[in-house]
Parts: C-alpha cells; sequence; structure tokens
C-alpha cells in the first residue's frame, strides 16, 4: 500500500543535504543564498544548519495553506508561498517547525547539485536504497495501490481527506510510498550505505 508520506520526507531532505554536505557542495553555515540566489535575504542570515534544526525562524502553515490545490512546478515555485514573508524570530533562537524551511532546503539541493530535487533523490538516496515505490504524492496521477487518507472530525465521525496538492511541500511532506520502502531507507541509514 503506498500512503502519503507527510512530515517523513523531512529525515529524506535532510540525508540529500548532508549528502551533499559530505562532498563539500554543502556549507552548513553558508547563506540559503549561496545554494538559491533567488530566495530574498532577511533580517538575519539564514543558513542550511538552521533550516535543518527548524530554527530559521520560517513560518510554518498559515490558516489554509495545508488543503491547497494549487499544483506547484517545481520545488523553486513553492517557494512564492512564504519567500517574502519576515522571519518569524532571529534565526538560532527558537525551535519553530517549518515544513517551508524544507521546501527551501530541497531548492538548495537543486541549486548545489545542479539537478532536480526529485532526480537528486532518485540517484542518490532512493536508488541506493533500493527504494522502488517512492515517489511525489502527485494528486493527479494514478498510483497503484494508493491508500485513501481518512480524518476524525471533532464528534468522532471518520471521512475522506480533504484534497491537497502537496506540491507545495515535496521535500517538507510531499512524498509517498510503503512500508517496505521506508524499512529499505532505515536500513541503508543504519547500514551508512
Amino acid at each position: 500500500t503506498v500512503y502519503r508520506l507527510g512530515s517523513i520526507s523531512k529525515p529524506i531532505t535532510a540525508v540529500a543535504v548532508m549528502q551533499l554536505v559530505e562532498r563539500g557542495r554543502v556549507d552548513l553555515d553558508a547563506p540559503i543564498q549561496r545554494y538559491v540566489p533567488t530566495f530574498p535575504a532577511k533580517a538575519w542570515p539564514i543558513t542550511p544548519r538552521l533550516l535543518l534544526a527548524h530554527q530559521a525562524g520560517v513560518r510554518h502553515y498559515r490558516p489554509g495553506e495545508i488543503g491547497s490545490t494549487r499544483h506547484y512546478s517545481g520545488v523553486l515555485e513553492a517557494l512564492d508561498i512564504f519567500a517574502n514573508d519576515p522571519l518569524l524570530h532571529e534565526p538560532g533562537t527558537k525551535y519553530l517547525y517549518s515544513t517551508y524551511g524544507y521546501g527551501l532546503l530541497g531548492a538548495a539541493v537543486e541549486g548545489a547539485s545542479g539537478v532536480r530535487f526529485l532526480d537528486f533523490l532518485k540517484e542518490n538516496v532512493f536508488d541506493p536504497a533500493g527504494m522502488d515505490r517512492i515517489r511525489p504524492d502527485d494528486v493527479a496521477e494514478i498510483i497503484p495501490n494508493r491508500a485513501q487518507g481518512y480524518r476524525k472530525l471533532a464528534n468522532g465521525d471518520i471521512r475522506n481527506s480533504i484534497l491537497a496538492d502537496t506540491s507545495n511541500k515535496i521535500p517538507g511532506g510531499g512524498l509517498c510510498s510503503t512500508v517496505e520502502d521506508l524499512a529499505r531507507f532505515a536500513i541503508a541509514i543504519q547500514g551508512n550505505t
């Protein structure tokens, strides 16, 4: 069964970033604009290290954004959602969970590697780990054995989950896969593959 990974997409993105660190292509303490030059400068510098730790001050969802049905063509376009917003705090001073911060890391992977984010993941994470069912959770595609999501209402009733196009957050919550693929990912991480 293929199901939405949601935020389990974040550790996969973190592995991609750290692979680029190991290869000398990403400096954890460099301004993020080194890798994403189109991202606007903020009141304080944002670095990959701060983004990985949810300490960069980049906001999380606003009301209505989690159920967005707009389709984004790639990780750079999805940055438009929050790119012009101010940081919510000085980086490094507070923890603030941010899916959008991981979207910015996905764009940094593209900038540092010179290839599309999903292509980098396939070649450097998915294929080496033997993950053959993982993919973006594209609402328009027919994905064999995709599970339907559900939500529980306040009164306890169960309903189908709301329609959401997760192309706005592929690096931070927009992948789908199987339990077997996630086990392969964990084995690859533990085996330093």
